[in-house]
């Protein structure tokens, strides 16, 4: 039954409906994270914006402690990642 019901859901085009939405609401939440960032971080940030999916890389200014960052967003349940865990030279020891 599950099957069927996928089945009907293709054929119909409610599988593309829903892409065609759920992109628009991503790129949206894109664009609404980038301006924040711009408004609210202080110094020479830098944003990356992809053309598709849900990260938005922010290069930070020198002196700012991305580890910091984490632990502080951390505990205010936003998600981020520090850049250096994309490092192959990162010490994950200090994650």
């Amino acid at each position: 039954m599950p099957q069927l019901v996928v089945a009907k859901f293709l054929e119909g085009g409610g599988y593309d409906q829903h892409l065609r939405r759920i992109r628009r609401e991503y790129a949206r939440n894109v664009e609404l994270l980038s301006d924040a960032v711009l408004r609210y971080f202080h110094g020479d940030v830098r944003l990356t914006r992809p053309t598709g999916g849900l990260v938005l890389w922010v290069r930070l200014p020198e002196n700012v402690d991305s580890l910091e960052l984490y632990k502080v967003a951390h505990n205010a349940g936003i998600t981020l990642a520090p850049g250096y865990v994309f490092s192959p030279d990162a010490a994950i020891s200090q994650f």
